[in-house]
């Protein structure tokens, strides 16, 4: 999971959500050293002070090149993790309030 340290409410969502799906969340690319969160999609947005986050599979030899093939995707996974941001937008969208970011 890639936004966490600057959505830290939309995360704790996320863990909540998370409570009955049971996924493996790794929070732990958000600083490291490839800068893989300042060069995601949603990056624009947490920029903006929209809180964001982006989900994936998880790294691998071949990610993003030539020899990255359908056969690599672990599709339970990707629907575990479908069924998880539907659970957490559901909540969100039924919550009193909306997250927001932190201030870098």
């Amino acid at each position: 999971m890639l936004g966490y340290a600057r959505a830290p409410e939309l995360s704790a969502a996320i863990d909540k959500a998370n409570a009955g799906i049971g996924l493996d969340l790794k929070k732990r690319y958000d600083n490291n050293p490839s800068n893989l969160v300042r060069r995601s999609d949603h990056w624009p947005f947490l920029q903006r002070g929209v809180p964001a986050l982006g989900f994936g599979l998880g790294l691998h030899p071949d990610y993003h090149t030539v020899y990255d093939r359908p056969e690599k995707i672990n599709y339970i996974k990707m629907e575990k993790i479908a069924r998880l941001i539907h659970q957490a937008s559901w909540d969100l969208a039924n919550a009193t309030t909306r997250p927001k970011t932190t201030a870098r």
